[in-house]
């Protein structure tokens, strides 16, 4: 399922979810330790699976946290701040900006033979 940020209601145990980094569509190509990078290197946005009443694990962290403070996290990527820093006189970021805009759902091995099989 993609589009409109999706909220707690949406998000089922097991779901993988897409956490959108807003501010890397934003991002020009800037300059890093005296070279230009590419912001959204990595930054584009977090996949994570819920865990269930508001918990989340990140895959490459390997933690589990409350969903709003791993998003609340996202306010300190590079990407995010570099934006900030570019835009000083643009609206603040907050964690709202990023929003789940994506969700995976594991389908039941017998849910998934059934629709086989009706397609036959």
């Amino acid at each position: 399922m993609t589009g409109v940020p999706f909220g707690p209601t949406d998000i089922i145990s097991g779901d993988q979810i897409w956490i959108d980094n807003p501010y890397m569509h934003k991002m020009a190509p800037i300059e890093r330790r005296g070279k230009k990078v590419d912001p959204t290197d990595g930054e584009r946005g977090s996949n994570v699976f819920y865990l269930g009443d508001g918990i989340i694990v990140a895959i490459y962290k390997r933690i589990a946290a409350p969903l709003s403070d791993y998003r609340k996290s996202m306010l300190n990527w590079n990407t995010v701040v570099d934006w900030e820093k570019q835009h000083p006189n643009e609206r603040r970021r907050v964690i709202a900006d990023f929003g789940v805009r994506r969700v995976r759902r594991l389908v039941a091995p017998e849910v998934f033979f059934e629709k086989v099989t009706e397609r036959q």
